[in-house]
């Protein structure tokens, strides 16, 4: 599964990192499950009316696609993830049949159907 993110460069200077759509008030970056939906969100907070990821690259405004189960998969292979916290992103956001073929390729029994 994925989601895209929507983020700005300081002052248009990629060297300055980026600066992601934050939700308020607690400051977590708002993940879009579309990229339809990301351009309705910011057409409904912004005065302009975005139609194409072209229209918001022209202003300044672009999107990242993360791919949880990619991640994931990276985590695993640099062991920067322990079993709970793996457990609890997959159930978060992966559906069921992804969550089995990442545990079975892990080598990973908790008996995932048996949780369901």
């Amino acid at each position: 599964m994925a989601v895209f993110l929507a983020y700005q460069h300081p002052h248009g200077i990629s060297l300055n990192g980026r600066e992601y759509l934050l939700e308020e008030p607690d400051g977590e970056v708002i993940q879009f499950r579309s990229i339809t939906s990301l351009i309705e969100f910011i057409n409904r907070e912004t005065s302009k009316q975005f139609e194409t990821i072209s229209d918001l690259e022209e202003e300044g405004i672009y999107i990242e696609r993360v791919d949880f189960k990619e991640r994931l998969y990276d985590a695993l292979d640099n062991g920067l993830v322990d079993k709970d916290y793996l457990i609890n992103a997959l159930i978060k956001w992966l559906p069921d049949d992804e969550v089995e073929d990442i545990l079975l390729v892990n080598e990973i029994n908790i008996g995932v159907t048996d949780a369901w």
